[in-house]
């Protein structure tokens, strides 16, 4: 029996070499390949005085590197489908995408903000993070304080998403029922 199973040991890590070309690659860079990272931060994101660890463009460069499917571009503060369209130009055989965060700056749970993004070419909508009233409560705006000198100036307390019954908020339903059908 216990020759039996060394052979059927011995043909399914054969055949699991086979279908993932461990010989050929790394387990990593299987899993990465034609991955699409939907959190990238880039470099300019809260201030030109805060330094991100990353630039856009060495994204890009380390993503095709790695023979990633592309990235979508997440700010804090401003939307990202101009210096996504700018870098999928340069880089055609990635797919790097635009986003959005809901935060005071781009005016909130706002369903006009939302759909001039996606025509703009976003992929992705976030919800507030910072401008939103469970960070300001929690953190009270310590991440971003001296890179944002009006985050004291938010006209709220915060962005909510429900009302008090738990129910959304109607911009929220507004946001989802506009752009429900949105290509994107």
């Amino acid at each position: 029996m216990s020759e039996f199973k060394d052979i059927y040991s011995q043909v399914n890590e054969n055949h699991l070499q086979e279908k993932l070309c461990l010989d050929e690659k790394s387990i990593e860079d299987q899993l990465i390949a034609n991955a699409i990272d939907l959190h990238a931060h880039g470099f300019p994101e809260v201030s030109l005085n805060y330094r991100g660890r990353i630039k856009d463009y060495e994204w890009a460069k380390i993503a095709q590197e790695l023979k990633m499917g592309g990235f979508v571009i997440k700010s804090h503060i401003w939307p990202t489908m101009e210096r996504a369209y700018m870098l999928q130009c340069l880089y055609p055989k990635l797919r790097i995408y635009g986003s959005i965060t809901l935060n005071p700056n781009v005016g909130g749970l706002s369903a006009w903000a939302v759909q001039s993004a996606i025509q703009l070419g976003a992929k992705v909508i976030w919800f507030p993070t910072w401008g939103a009233k469970y960070d300001i409560e929690k953190y009270g705006g310590k991440y971003f304080r001296s890179y944002l000198p009006f985050i004291d100036k938010i006209p709220s307390k915060g962005i909510i998403l429900l009302e008090d019954s738990g129910d959304l908020k109607s911009e929220v339903k507004e946001i989802i029922e506009r752009n429900r059908f949105a290509v994107v």
